[in-house]
């Protein structure tokens, strides 16, 4: 078990060392930056989680992202980080020049990039707007990950897919939680969460309504083409 972990060791310094070789450039090291900043402490998406908190038709949603937050916390920062207790791939090479404050903690998993994917995966579930631009920032920000030299390969990708668990598992526990128990909640509590729901429902209404009119129209242009077959007759 040792030896693959330390071969494990070997290919993600294999890779960090060959970017922050060959990989770096101006602009470049520019774009990663203000892109790995956004994801610091999990900015960008409690900005996202709040408008979506705002906006009636997407409460629901804004839900699930504070749920995702916290559970990641808990699993991740709170769990696995000190448990694995894996340290920062820079404190290995000390006299290398970072392009950004050092982080603080334990490198096993990625925060920014577990966040990012939770988030990112319940945008594309619920199919929010634009939910595409959220997976693309997240991306963007695992990756800035390991050109900055603030993790591993490994830690991004094993955040990577504990993110899409994580926004998984919030969404579909509160969408039970919601089916099984809503009726029990409060009718302040309630009114809130399906403010949401509201236009959803009164689209299909009139979807429904307009296709029964429609239908009642056929009917009778059936009926008065009928008697005026039987008048003629």
């Amino acid at each position: 078990m040792e030896s693959v972990l330390n071969y494990i060791q070997q290919v993600d310094f294999a890779i960090l060392n060959y970017i922050w070789l060959h990989g770096h450039t101006n602009w470049l090291d520019s774009f990663m930056i203000t892109i790995t900043t956004l994801g610091d402490s999990g900015v960008i998406w409690i900005a996202v989680g709040i408008y979506l908190l705002w906006r009636s038709e997407y409460r629901k949603t804004g839900i699930a992202i504070v749920v995702a937050l916290a559970l990641g916390f808990l699993i991740c920062n709170l769990g696995i980080k000190p448990l694995v207790g894996r340290i920062r791939p820079f404190e290995w090479q000390p006299t290398l020049q970072l392009l950004i404050t050092a982080p603080q903690g334990y490198s096993f998993p990625s925060g920014h990039t577990w966040s990012s994917f939770a988030i990112a995966t319940i945008l594309m579930l619920d199919k929010i707007p634009r939910r595409y631009w959220g997976l693309g920032l997240a991306a963007f920000i695992g990756i800035s990950r390991i050109y900055l030299y603030a993790h591993f390969p490994t830690d991004v990708l094993v955040g990577m897919i504990l993110g899409i668990l994580i926004g998984c598992i919030s969404l579909n526990v509160l969408n039970y939680l919601l089916t099984v128990y809503g009726d029990k909640l409060p009718n302040c509590i309630n009114d809130y969460v399906n403010g949401g729901m509201a236009p959803a429902i009164l689209h299909q209404k009139f979807n429904n309504d307009e296709e029964e009119i429609e239908n009642m129209a056929k009917s009778e242009i059936v009926s008065a083409s009928l008697d005026n077959y039987y008048t003629e007759k």
